[in-house]
């Protein structure tokens, strides 16, 4: 049951001969204090049988890819049923509608995972009057930034 939002997890057993990858699934919801330690389960592929109950190996969490974000002031996202949306301002002063999917909250601001790229002119204001393709005299405020 892959999520949406993933963390990776590599798995290299002991005798240094394989190496699987897989995501975390759920982690156990206390800390050990006298070990700093949480539980985690993760899934792997085990096509092969290759990994049996009793196996050492080494586990890394995680990704150190430092990956670029884009986000957005949250008062631009609109809703159509079940979908997020986002107004954009095309390069002739029309309203485009651009279906978007939603990441993190980072204070009043999400994290745009699919549907911007840096560069696109957002529209925050005025948005419940606007339809797509309506030609618009735009006061821009800022446009999309990416955050490391």
């Amino acid at each position: 049951m892959q999520g949406e939002r993933t963390i990776p997890v590599k798995l290299a057993l002991r005798n240094g001969n394989r190496q699987f990858s897989g995501f975390v699934h759920s982690f156990d919801n206390r800390l050990d204090v006298t070990t700093g330690t949480i539980r985690a389960r993760a899934f792997f592929k085990n096509e092969n049988n290759d990994l049996v109950p009793g196996m050492y190996g080494t586990v890394q969490l995680g990704s150190a890819v430092n990956q670029q974000n884009i986000l957005i002031n949250e008062k631009a996202i609109g809703t159509n049923q079940d979908r997020k949306f986002v107004y954009v301002l095309s390069e002739t002063n029309t309203v485009t509608y651009r279906e978007v999917k939603l990441g993190a909250r980072v204070g009043d601001q999400r994290v745009i995972l699919e549907g911007l790229k840096i560069g696109d002119v957002v529209i925050n204001e005025g948005t419940i009057t606007l339809r797509p393709g309506m030609q618009v005299s735009p006061q821009v405020t800022a446009k999309v930034a990416s955050s490391s």
